[in-house]
Order: structure tokens, then C-alpha cells, then sequence
């Protein structure tokens, strides 16, 4: 009874053995400027180097544009400091994604279009594009950091989800005059407690009828 036990066991473990190592096969890889990248069964995509991505200007210059639709969850490894334009424009199955620390910009249309539900961005961010998120219809909750300095034109447009804004930046940075976060399903922007007046008397608080500190 024991043996048969323990044959079950190692059969189930081989068995799981079998498919992580499926889900981790490589199924397309390649190079982007100085970055490379690698597409695994498990439709995680994996953006490793060190610098600045480069701007993807049309759909057929994103490398990994033939799998776009597939695209489930997004990994940028440390040592890249910028998130290109338009890099993930469209990959509308995009529902995680990891960002490093040092990443200092996310250009235009970065994310537009994608299934993105939760998002935390990490301290270091200063600069969010034009048309960043937008059309992010799943976006329920967006975190910005405490080093932003700049949200332009239309970055949060369309999020119809949106329900929970938190922006941990003291000073208020700009922000983007045309359609920022219209359309969304919060109309309440938490901030840090001593920076409540601050956003208060600023373009923020076209956005927000609402603007109260941080819980």
C-alpha cells in the first residue's frame, strides 16, 4: 500500500515538473537596441539590459508585436531605466507587470489599451506620458510615486474602472490639462496628509471633486 503511495507521489511530481518546464519554454526571443527579450509558453514576457528602451513610433516596430494578444503578464528586469513609447500599445491580455526601481520614465502610449487591473509604480518614476494608461478599461487602482514630477496630456483617459487613485507625491506635480483621468469611476484622489491644500489649489483638483489624505 506504501509503495503504491509513493509510485502515486513520484508520478505526480513528474508530472509537475513536466508542465512548469512547459510553461517556461522559450517560444520567441530577440534584441531591441541594447535590451533583449524572451517570450516563455506561460505568456510572460521578459525585457532584460541595461538603459533606456527604446520608442516603438508604429505597431510593426514593437518586437514582440506578434504576440501582443497573448501577452499575459510583463517582467522588466532591473537595470532598465526607461519604458518606451508605445511599448505595450494594445497587448490587450497584459494584466501584470513589473516595473524596477530604476526606471525613471514611461513614455507615451506605453500601456494604452492593456488589461491591467492593479498598479503600483515605483519610487523613481518622474515622468508619466501622454496617453500612458489610457483606454485602460479594466484599471481598478493606480499608485503613483512620491518622486513624480510630470503627468501629461490624456495619460489616464478613458479608465472607466478606475476607482482608487492614491498619489504619494508632496508637491502636486503637474498635471496634464486635456482629459486626465476623465472618465473614470472615482471622483476621490488620496494624497499625503500635509499636501491636502496643496492639490486642492491646483490643476488636480479639475480631476478630483474630491481630495482627502491618505488613509
Amino acid at each position: 500500500m506504501m509503495k503504491r503511495f509513493f509510485l502515486l507521489l513520484l508520478a505526480v511530481a513528474a508530472i509537475t515538473a513536466t508542465a512548469s518546464a512547459q510553461n517556461t519554454t522559450v517560444i520567441d526571443s530577440g534584441t531591441s537596441g541594447s535590451l533583449t527579450w524572451e517570450l516563455t509558453a506561460d505568456s510572460t514576457l521578459t525585457i532584460s539590459g541595461e538603459g533606456a528602451m527604446l520608442d516603438y513610433n508604429s505597431s510593426d516596430s514593437i518586437p514582440w508585436s506578434d504576440h501582443k494578444h497573448v501577452i499575459k503578464k510583463v517582467i522588466i528586469q532591473e537595470g532598465i531605466t526607461s519604458i518606451g513609447n508605445g511599448a505595450f500599445y494594445g497587448c490587450e491580455a497584459l494584466k501584470d507587470i513589473t516595473i524596477p526601481k530604476r526606471v525613471r520614465s514611461i513614455e507615451d502610449k506605453a500601456f494604452a489599451g492593456t488589461a491591467l487591473i492593479d498598479v503600483t509604480l515605483p519610487r523613481g518614476v518622474k515622468r508619466i506620458g501622454e496617453w500612458t494608461f489610457a483606454a485602460c478599461t479594466k484599471l481598478k487602482s493606480i499608485t503613483l510615486p512620491e518622486s513624480l514630477t510630470h503627468v501629461e496630456n490624456y495619460a489616464f483617459w478613458n479608465c472607466t474602472s478606475l476607482i482608487s487613485v492614491t498619489c504619494l507625491a508632496t508637491t502636486p506635480p503637474p498635471l496634464g490639462r486635456h482629459y486626465n483621468f476623465e472618465f473614470n469611476s472615482s471622483d476621490t484622489l488620496y494624497v499625503p496628509a500635509g499636501s491636502v491644500e496643496a492639490y486642492r489649489k491646483s490643476g488636480w483638483s479639475k480631476a478630483f471633486t474630491t481630495i482627502t489624505a491618505i488613509p
